[in-house]
């Protein structure tokens, strides 16, 4: 699980950085997508996420591969 949220607030801070907001800045949402199990281990986290990331919305998609994360500003 902390494994997990730590690659999804490292994907946020990556999006930040390349669109020169600051860490600070408000992101509306991030959507992220993998498989369902760890999904479901993510979501016990989502919360603290959001607050670390300062993230309005996290949306989870069941998807075949590795975790990915998408930056929706």
């Amino acid at each position: 699980m902390l494994a997990t949220a730590a690659e999804v607030i490292a994907g946020v801070r990556k999006a930040k950085s390349l669109a020169r907001l600051s860490m600070r800045a408000e992101i509306a949402t991030v959507v992220v997508r993998g498989p369902r199990d760890v999904l479901d281990r993510f979501a016990l986290a989502a919360a603290d996420v959001r607050a670390a990331g300062r993230v309005g919305e996290v949306v989870l998609e069941v998807a075949d591969g590795a975790l990915a994360v998408e930056v929706l500003r």
